[in-house]
């Protein structure tokens, strides 16, 4: 037994230490992890570790130091904390400019969870004397709005002038701001280019068709397509020959993509909405 209260007395120092005051938690935890047959009669080690634990949280440093001593307690030694650096962005070399974006959609007020996917683009485009971009995607108008656009500016920007501050990172704002729905008739052309070198075909296939298809790998009876036909549908596409969900482009790929969203995926759809 007077081992036991030895053991407890030893971790009750090492705790109180380490962390000001001892607990009894965890030394009764230290004490059942060295000896495992206490579980049995953890009801009187649980009694006796509190009385000890008050004992020795009621001496003065001094008295504990010496207890320490006399007990041969020894606190392991923190390891001296290391400088932290970014790790180097792949193959950056092979590039003049270092560019970087976030890239929200303006349907909701930013959270938390946005910090850390603006400050990593953002320290690595300062880090490379490079250019870090804000785009917003906003090419879905049923759940966009402009409020949104305003509250994301500002605690953004508020973020980056502290990243400023606090990291010495300048200039603490977005590059260049891009609104991705001005681009849309851009898009067109590119989208168009697609279909013409065969690269891409419009669906007409059910929804529930479609995720079947991928599911097996299947490819899709528009697939083949001349791109006459296409270009034909596309152009209803965009003239209101079909309505939402009638129709959509797909991006030519493979069907076999061990990624099943990437198996022919939709770039272009119909949205109705004012």
């Amino acid at each position: 037994m007077d081992d036991i209260i030895r053991l407890i007395r030893y971790h009750a120092v090492k705790n109180a230490l380490k962390y000001g005051k001892a607990k009894v938690g965890p030394v009764v935890s230290k004490i059942i992890a060295e000896k495992p047959v206490l579980k049995d009669r953890v009801k009187e080690l649980i009694s006796d570790v509190k009385r000890i634990v008050e004992e020795v949280n009621s001496l003065d440093r001094s008295s504990l130091k010496d207890l320490a001593d006399e007990l041969g307690v020894v606190l392991e030694k923190r390891r001296e904390e290391e400088e932290r650096t970014w790790p180097p962005l792949p193959n950056a070399d092979a590039y003049e400019v270092i560019v970087t974006r976030m890239a929200p959609e303006p349907n909701g007020y930013p959270t938390l969870g946005h910090v850390k996917g603006l400050l990593v683009p953002f320290i690595y485009a300062r880090l490379y004397k490079g250019k870090f971009l804000l785009r917003f995607e906003d090419t879905n108008p049923r759940v966009e709005k402009l409020e949104y656009y305003d509250a994301i500016r500002h605690e953004l920007g508020i973020i980056l002038e502290a990243a400023e501050e606090e990291l010495g990172l300048s200039p603490g704002k977005w590059d260049e701001e891009i609104i991705e729905s001005n681009d849309i008739p851009k898009m067109y052309v590119y989208a168009k280019k697609l279909i013409e070198d065969g690269n891409a075909y419009v669906c007409t296939c059910p929804a529930v068709l479609v995720r079947k298809n991928r599911n097996l790998g299947k490819e899709c009876e528009h697939r083949k397509h001349a791109p006459e036909k296409n270009l034909e549908l596309w152009e209803m596409m965009l003239n209101g020959g079909f309505r939402e969900g009638e129709a959509h482009l797909r991006l030519k790929t493979d069907m076999c993509h061990p990624n099943r969203t990437m198996r022919d995926p939709g770039i272009f759809r119909i949205v109705e909405h004012p």
